[in-house]
């Protein structure tokens, strides 16, 4: 074992309080900023699907959503996926059904990616989740109710299930 100094120790030992005081003070600015009340999980077992590019963006039943028109011409939804129990990696399954027309708007059983998913106020999740549509006309589904949904997969394999309806409001095309 390292010899130590007495006076050292006593000292390292006299600042602790005020570390702790001033760490207290500080904060977790992200989550200030962010309002922290805003994602702690209702139920620690949560699993939500919802929208948004950047973040997760809670989609309540009915409320109006875009189909987002891409730069090489075709069609998508934003999904993000947010996790009251998760680790910090996840497979998930996603897609988007329209449920007016029966059709599935992505791909049959849905699209698949491995997630690393971010800590935010108690919550992991994954934004911007891009969920390509198997449409050439998006414009025919405005007004349709659609199904967006996500299963995620727990580290011993049991599922985790989501789903929320929206209505498309219209389609907004990005920016070249």
């Amino acid at each position: 074992m390292p010899p130590t100094h007495p006076t050292s120790t006593a000292t390292l030992r006299s600042c602790i309080p005020f570390l702790l005081l001033l760490s207290a003070a500080c904060g977790n600015v992200e989550a200030d900023a962010m309002g922290a009340g805003d994602f702690e999980p209702a139920d620690p077992g949560a699993f939500e699907v919802g929208s948004g590019e950047d973040d997760f963006e809670p989609v309540q039943p009915g409320a109006p959503l875009a189909i987002i028109g891409g730069r090489q011409g075709g069609y998508h939804i934003w999904i993000s996926v947010r996790c009251g129990s998760c680790g910090p990696e996840m497979v998930l399954t996603y897609g988007v059904e329209d449920l007016d027309t029966g059709e599935a708007l992505t791909p049959q059983g849905g699209i698949q990616s491995f997630e690393v998913l971010d800590e935010v106020n108690g919550w992991r999740l994954a934004a911007g989740l891009t969920a390509f549509l198997n449409t050439t006309d998006a414009h025919a589904h405005v007004g349709h109710r659609v199904r967006l949904w996500a299963t995620g997969f727990m580290d011993d394999g049991s599922p985790l299930e989501a789903e929320v309806e929206a209505v498309i409001s219209g389609v907004d095309y990005v920016d070249p």
